[in-house]
C-alpha cells in the first residue's frame, strides 16, 4: 500500500513541464524532468502519461483522465516514478490549450507536494487502493466520487482543501522556478 512507500522529496525550486495530447500520450518533456527522472526522451515520447505514475494505470489515473478534460486548469496529486523505480510525490497543474493544428493538448506543470500533505493523501490513497484491489477500479472510483460528494466538493476543491490553500496561492507556487 501507499502508506509503506518511502519516496524522494523534490526540492521546492524543482519545476518540470510535460505536454500530453488528448489521448494522454506524452509529446514533450523538458530537460529538467529528463535529468531528474533518469529517462531518455525516446523512452517517453508518445508513451501514455500513466507510465510515469506509480503502479501504472489505476483509479487515480482514471480520475486524472476524467478531470483533465475541463476547459480550465485542474490540479492533481500524483505519485510519479523515476526510471530507477524511486518515487516522488507531486502536485500537477494541468492547463488545456489548442495546438495550431486544432487538436486539444495539455501542459502539465509539476512541482513538489508539500511534505505535510503526504500523510493525508496516503490515507485517502490507501482506502481507495484497497477497494480497487478487493473489488476493482470501478468501485474504487465510485467510492472516491462518493467521498467528494460527501464533502460537497469538486475535484479541484478537494485538492485545495487537502493542500490547505487557495487557487491563487497554488498558482503562485507554480511560478517558483530555479
Amino acid at each position: 500500500m501507499v502508506k509503506d512507500i518511502q519516496c524522494e522529496q523534490l526540492d521546492v525550486m524543482d519545476y518540470f513541464k510535460v505536454r500530453i495530447n488528448q489521448d494522454g500520450k506524452i509529446i514533450y518533456v523538458d530537460d529538467a524532468f529528463l535529468q531528474f527522472s533518469g529517462y531518455d526522451i525516446s523512452e517517453l515520447i508518445l508513451e501514455p502519461f500513466y507510465k510515469l505514475m506509480w503502479e501504472g494505470k489505476n483509479v487515480f489515473y482514471n480520475v486524472f483522465a476524467k478531470n483533465i478534460l475541463h476547459d480550465q486548469s485542474t490540479y492533481f496529486i500524483a505519485l510519479l516514478k523515476k526510471k530507477d523505480g524511486k518515487c516522488f510525490w507531486t502536485v500537477i497543474k494541468s492547463t488545456p490549450y489548442t495546438h495550431t493544428d486544432g487538436s486539444q493538448r495539455f501542459l502539465l506543470e509539476i512541482k513538489m507536494l508539500p511534505t505535510a500533505t503526504v500523510n493525508e493523501i496516503k490515507k485517502v490513497a490507501d482506502a481507495v487502493l484497497k477497494i480497487e484491489e478487493e473489488v476493482g477500479v470501478e468501485y474504487a472510483e465510485k467510492y472516491f466520487e462518493g467521498l467528494l460528494e460527501e464533502k460537497g466538493m469538486n475535484f479541484n476543491e478537494f485538492i485545495f482543501d487537502l493542500l490547505e490553500t487557495t487557487p491563487k496561492k497554488l498558482d503562485k507556487y507554480f511560478t517558483i522556478k530555479k
